[in-house]
């Protein structure tokens, strides 16, 4: 489960502004929101407040109801329009069972690691008890704590991310947007040419053969050349 890439941390220190802030362009108020995600007015307002910090699937169901980028509420934030859709009534449930997948998750990796709960405990500055009802799924764990615990144990946060329920699935298809954005016109036209969907395929099949093949079906070629020459 280790993720010997590149790890994503999140900036935490953006995450109360845009909360509010989002909320306010959304039109949704405190009771609205917090009914959504089954938890008090009052907590949500601190975690505007930056008094608690919400736990990972609550930033990936608000993400979702106010229909933004979960990397949205890690980086500063310009006032803009969102559009928001109403979000079902089964996101409680749905930050239910996400808590209880990372609480696996976390279990896993800390046996994997080779970490006591005692370890994991004093490397992150968290009681082990704590840890323990998080591992359990009992409790919801804060994303600054999940963090120092990803830390302690060498993994990513985006081990944790949610990419299977119909939350993660849009969250993917959000960041693929992002990443297109990104292209210039011409570079759009191209990719969504109907007539150049054989060279993205060929592309593709090239970048599964991997970069050292390349090089060897290169040289290759590149002999079989001289040869006829």
């Amino acid at each position: 489960m280790a993720n010997n890439g590149s790890k994503e941390n999140l900036n935490l220190e953006y995450l109360p502004k845009n909360l509010a802030l989002v909320r306010e362009i959304s039109g949704k108020s405190l009771k609205e929101v917090s009914e959504l995600l089954g938890i008090p007015g009052s907590r949500l307002k601190n975690y505007e407040k930056g008094k608690y910090t919400p736990s990972l699937p609550e930033i990936e169901s608000l993400a979702f109801i106010y229909q933004i980028p979960r990397s949205a509420f890690f980086a500063e934030m310009k006032p803009g329009r969102i559009e928001a859709v109403p979000a079902d009534d089964q996101l409680e449930k749905l930050i239910e069972i996400r808590q209880k997948i990372i609480g696996t998750k976390l279990n896993l990796a800390r046996e994997q690691a080779e970490m006591t709960l005692k370890a994991l405990s004093d490397c992150a500055g968290i009681p082990t008890s704590r840890i323990k009802r998080y591992e359990e799924g009992i409790s919801p764990i804060p994303a600054d704590e999940l963090q120092k615990i990803a830390e302690c144990l060498g993994i990513s946060m985006t081990e944790f991310f949610d990419c299977e329920s119909p939350i993660g699935r849009w969250q993917t298809n959000q960041d693929a947007l992002k990443k297109f954005d990104l292209f210039d016109a011409d570079q759009k036209q191209f990719l969504t040419d109907s007539d150049n969907q054989k060279v993205i395929e060929l592309a593709r099949a090239l970048q599964s053969i991997g970069v050292e093949k390349l090089k060897e079906l290169a040289i290759s070629l590149l002999n079989f050349t001289n040869t006829l020459g």
